[in-house]
């Protein structure tokens, strides 16, 4: 039946068994990064606000002056960025960039029911222009 003398074949399954060995070994450590960095993200900062260092994502001064104006503004107190902040009232803002331009993003801050006349979110009025500029520059960043 079989040509192949019993210790050829005996090497053979051994290869086989290491070869598996190998994969699986490579999947438990592949899972075990992904499970240690989403741990790492979701308690990123924990038990420090983000007011007080800024996300890792607003690496540029522009992006973290928005964020600062963003947080003051108390926009962070509705909506989040990858998950952190915000209460639900808000949508998410991590893709915003990627559907809305700066000037776009004022005008909504400035007068939202005027984009989205059910909307929640009230006017800010009392937001000077510099931050209102600021925080649609920032937004826009987010893509």
């Amino acid at each position: 039946m079989n040509d192949m003398p019993a210790t050829e074949a005996s090497s053979q399954k051994g290869e086989k068994e290491h070869v598996r060995n190998y994969l699986l070994a490579t999947v438990v450590a592949a899972l075990l990064l992904v499970g240690w960095s989403v741990a790492y993200f979701t308690t990123y900062n924990a038990g420090v606000s983000a007011a007080e260092t800024g996300p890792w994502f607003a690496e540029t001064q522009v992006a973290k002056v928005g964020w600062s104006s963003f947080q003051s503004a108390g926009c962070a107190q509705c909506h989040s960025i990858l998950g952190q902040q915000g209460q639900s009232l808000g949508p998410d803002l991590t893709y915003v960039g990627k559907r809305w331009k700066a000037e776009q993003i004022e005008q909504l801050v400035r007068n939202p029911r005027s984009i989205f006349p059910n909307t929640m979110m009230p006017a800010f009025s009392n937001l000077s222009e510099e931050q209102v500029d600021q925080i649609a520059t920032y937004l826009e960043t987010l893509k």
